[in-house]
């Protein structure tokens, strides 16, 4: 009878364990949080993650984003491409929040795009902006 129950709690984990998982290995990817357009918003930055990581915009929609550092060591608030600004170049942003510090940062996305702490991407600290249409 232990047996069994021990291999139905096995079993139980297994499936817990793909369940969280992608069907190429990686973690699953968290629900996206919707921004309200036009609305302020605050992500958080901790060490070494940020919350939330995953976050759904309305394309060509500008909106206000509150960077708060709450981790014990400095984090950047980086995106490589935001695509096209007014004059039609890529622009880049980078920000760097020390700790207990914040930044704001107004902007357009017009893709998905990935977000990273440049210092700790190598950590796993990066997020996604996602487009609805």
């Amino acid at each position: 009878m232990k047996l069994q129950a021990g291999f139905w709690l096995l079993v139980t984990g297994a499936l817990a364990a793909a369940a969280c998982s992608s069907s190429d290995g990686q973690p699953a990817a968290t629900s996206a949080t919707t921004l309200a357009s036009n609305a302020p918003f605050t992500i958080t930055q901790k060490d070494f993650s940020f919350d939330p990581n995953n976050i759904a915009v309305a394309a060509n929609t500008k909106f206000e984003m509150d960077v708060r550092n709450n981790g014990s060591v400095a984090h950047t608030f980086t995106i490589t491409d935001t695509g096209p600004n007014p004059e039609g170049l890529a622009s880049n942003l980078d920000q760097v929040v020390e700790p207990g510090g914040r930044t704001t940062i107004v902007f357009t996305v017009k893709n998905n795009v990935t977000f990273f702490c440049r210092f700790h991407r190598d950590r796993g600290m990066e997020g996604l902006l996602q487009v609805t249409r």
